[in-house]
């Protein structure tokens, strides 16, 4: 059951190889919305796993996962280096689904479970 989540890539997602992708198992694909920037956050996960997608912005991508009868969500924030910014995406998710069940920060790697 993979689920990738690459921050600051550097490259177009079109620059990497197909061949990498299905080495990895992943075949579906998330990515951030920055206007005119390039994408900087990409989501990745495989056809087996069932994650609903609930809401993406500049700098995070949530996902819905129903495992055993109970709602999980997976966020991804991308805060570079701003402190600001991370509390304000810990706000939002909280807002939107009132009770983190699991959640990833990409910021300086901290992991977070609530």
């Amino acid at each position: 059951m993979p689920l990738i989540f690459i921050v600051e890539p550097m490259i177009p997602f079109s620059n990497v190889p197909n061949l990498f992708w299905k080495k990895t198992h992943v075949n579906k694909l998330c990515l951030n919305k920055r206007d005119p920037l390039m994408p900087n956050l990409w989501a990745l996960w495989g056809k087996d796993v069932a994650f609903t997608l609930v809401f993406v912005s500049t700098n995070c991508i949530v996902f819905e996962l129903d495992y055993n009868q109970t709602k999980m969500y997976i966020a991804n924030i991308y805060a570079s280096t701003s402190y600001l910014q991370l509390r304000l995406g810990f706000s939002l998710m909280h807002l939107m689904t009132g009770h983190l069940t699991l959640f990833f920060a990409c910021f300086s790697v901290i992991l977070f479970r609530f």
